[in-house]
Parts: structure tokens; C-alpha cells; sequence
């Protein structure tokens, strides 16, 4: 579903946020001051670690990528999230 998506306007859930960063998708969290706080966390997480932008204005973003003001932001490879393959290898490896 994720394969053709290079940019997502989202509301920044832990689910659609692993999506997101698992397929090299740049994200957008909107947030909204009605926003439980797992969303308003989630976001300023994403942008303190350079994962991907906050805005209140989903036009504003869309202006500003499309003058591309945002290809510096590290869109993390297909690895990021193997954490628990490169464990079991290690795990055989030793045994």
C-alpha cells in the first residue's frame, strides 16, 4: 500500500508512523491543539530527531514542498526496523 508514497499528511499514530518511516515515506503531522498528547509526543519526536516536520498548516507544507524546502530529512533505509533478525543472527552466531 506504502509503495508508491513519497510524502504523507498525517495524524501522527504509532502505527501509521512505524508505515511511514519503514517505507521511506518524508511525513507531515498535523497537529491540532484537541490532539491527545500520544499524538502532540509523537510529533515533536519526529522532529527533534529529524525524522520528519510539524505543521499546523497542511497548505503551507504543501506549498513548501513543492519548492522542495524539505529533501534534506533523513528518510530511514529498509533496516531501520530489523532490530530483532540481526539479534537471532548474532544469537547463532555465538551459540
Amino acid at each position: 500500500m506504502f509503495n508508491n508514497i513519497k510524502y504523507a499528511f498525517i495524524k501522527p499514530g504509532f502505527g501509521l508512523i512505524k508505515d511511514c518511516l519503514k517505507n521511506k515515506i518524508l511525513i507531515f503531522s498535523y497537529i491540532d491543539k484537541n490532539y491527545n498528547d500520544e499524538f502532540l509526543n509523537n510529533a515533536q519526536c519526529l522532529k527533534k530527531k529529524n525524522l520528519g516536520f510539524t505543521t499546523k498548516s497542511l497548505f503551507k507544507s504543501y506549498k513548501d514542498l513543492k519548492v522542495k524546502k524539505f529533501i534534506n530529512k533523513i528518510r530511514p533505509n529498509k533496516y531501520f526496523f530489523n532490530g530483532e533478525v540481526q539479534i537471532i543472527s548474532y544469537i547463532k552466531s555465538i551459540i
